[in-house]
């Protein structure tokens, strides 16, 4: 006799495949990635479109296994965990003060494990520019783990282009509040949550902004060495924003009301950060009981990180300046030795491409490390 089990879930296989990680993690090694698991298990379970899969199993391994499956996902639905002083609760659906779900949703470490993954704000309208960046050092020769964090827009034939471009790359990963330039922080959230629940077991998220390049030989090279020597680090690695007033006027004027202190703490600027997965959780747990501050870089790496006891790696010494940027697009220079991993903000689609074939061709005649400054 067998069990004609027909279930009305998207990738719902997955609670099977990933059942023994969660055991074992649970027990030994990596507790808070397990709960992640068992919560996103929830997600699958209420997910849009649906896929009915058959299968078919014999009458007592199929109630074993469907018993084993209800278990795991009532605990993810109804559970609340404490680990490591962290009250870990399902909030899969919320982000910060707003509901929240994800309408595209690319599982970039499902069928792979990469040691890390890079997640592009991007807006929804930026189509040359994440072409570009496709093209360049994001490209899948470069065998990079790359997404782009959207938010929804309401232009329809944007709307629809969006569609088509998703369909084609299978690499933007939109949430369900408006792209709009006060909501940066949920975008900014959103990928920490991405992280939490979808990739928990990569080391590192190295967030970016679109206009921004990636050194991606010497960034792959720089996390691997960092990583010997750092695995447990909780620091987060950016040029450091230090004694930053809060301005009352302006694009960035903040009311009194709004954000009372006279400065910020220390935080980066956020056109490229690297995040050690340890510092991933810490913020996203942080940010989701702090009250929302739209000003992202501020909130995630600044509020949110002192809130949450984490520091900051000084890192701006492996960013190329304006003039370095201007000397190898436009004058063709090839005694820059130093090794680099990002270039500056605001590049343009020309600059990008010249950089990335200046990358191909030349090699960094020092060690990467040497230009890192740990305090």
């Amino acid at each position: 006799m067998y069990l004609h089990q027909k279930v009305i879930r998207t990738r719902l296989f997955l609670i099977i495949d990933r059942l023994i990680f969660i055991v074992f993690g649970l027990v030994i090694e990596y507790p808070t990635q397990s709960i992640a698991y068992l919560t996103y298990m929830k997600s699958i379970a209420t997910m849009k479109g649906v896929t009915i899969i058959s299968t078919r199993l014999s009458n007592k391994r199929g109630y074993i296994t469907l018993a084993i499956i209800l278990y795991l996902f009532l605990i993810s639905l109804f559970g609340q965990f404490h680990v490591r002083n962290y009250n870990f609760k399902s909030d899969y659906n919320r982000l910060i003060n707003i509901t929240f779900s994800f309408e595209h949703l690319p599982l970039i470490c499902h069928s792979s494990q990469p040691t890390f993954i890079v997640i592009v704000h991007s807006s929804p309208e930026n189509f040359v520019k994440r072409k570009t960046i496709r093209e360049t050092w994001g490209g899948k020769t470069n065998n990079v783990s790359l997404l782009f964090a959207l938010g929804h827009t309401e232009n329809v034939q944007i709307h629809k282009e969006i569609e088509r471009e998703y369909e084609v790359h299978q690499d933007l990963l939109e949430g369900s509040f408006l792209d709009t330039y006060h909501n940066l922080t949920y975008k900014h959230v959103m990928e920490l949550k991405y992280t939490v629940y979808h990739c928990p077991e990569v080391k590192y998220l190295v967030k970016l902004d679109d206009d921004v390049f990636v050194n991606m030989p010497n960034l792959k090279e720089f996390i691997h060495l960092y990583n010997l020597e750092n695995a447990n680090s909780t620091s987060i690695l950016c040029s450091r924003m230090s004694g930053n007033p809060v301005l009352r006027s302006g694009r960035w004027g903040v009311p009194v009301e709004e954000y009372p202190d006279e400065y910020y703490p220390d935080h980066c600027s956020g056109f490229a950060i690297i995040y050690p997965q340890r510092a991933v959780a810490a913020l996203y747990a942080q940010a989701q009981k702090t009250k929302y501050f739209w000003i992202d870089d501020a909130f995630v790496s600044g509020i949110v990180a002192k809130g949450a006891g984490l520091t900051h790696t000084e890192i701006a010494d492996l960013f190329l300046s304006d003039e370095e940027v201007v000397g190898i697009v436009d004058f063709d220079f090839t005694n820059i030795t130093k090794p680099f991993l990002f270039g500056r903000m605001n590049l343009d689609d020309y600059q990008i491409r010249s950089l990335w074939d200046f990358v191909k061709h030349h090699t960094p005649k020092a060690s990467i490390l040497d230009y890192l400054k740990i305090e």
